[in-house]
């Protein structure tokens, strides 16, 4: 009957993946394999984004890919919205945007990460050239 004896544990943490504390037989350093698979994209505007087009692009997005995306989040501002709001996703499903009330008012600078499997970066990319194609200010592509 010793397995109906709880078993104590000395790190509260030993159960997940890479917080545990390394063993004596277990080497210190811990290596992860990427999946060569898996892209990322991200985009980085100065001016608010037209609300049309940021519906527009991440519908198409979701629409088009939705079962490949890992991770899509952002700070988003919207024209004609004053506050500025955080969103994330993973495949079809999204938690509802978060409005950042005390966000500087100074800074409008949208900021979009997309992480994708099967989609290159330049596909990645071309997806966020629909937010691009609609400022006539400047930008920044990063990622």
């Amino acid at each position: 009957m010793e397995w109906l004896t709880p078993v104590e544990k000395s790190d509260p943490l030993d159960n997940l993946s890479g917080f545990a504390a390394p063993s004596a037989s277990a080497p210190m350093m811990q290596t992860h394999q990427h999946d060569a698979r898996i892209g990322s994209a991200s985009i980085v505007l100065d001016a608010p984004i037209p609300a049309e087009a940021f519906d527009l692009w991440l519908d198409t997005l979701v629409r088009l890919r939705g079962s490949d995306l890992l991770r899509v989040k952002g700070i988003v501002h919207l024209e004609d919205v004053p506050t500025p709001f955080v969103f994330h996703g993973v495949q079809h499903l999204f938690d509802p945007p978060v409005p950042l009330r005390d966000w500087p008012k100074d800074d409008q600078q949208s900021r979009i990460v997309v992480i994708a499997r099967d989609m290159t970066n330049p596909e990645l990319n071309r997806s966020l050239d629909m937010l691009r194609a609609r400022r006539d200010g400047p930008e920044r592509q990063a990622g």
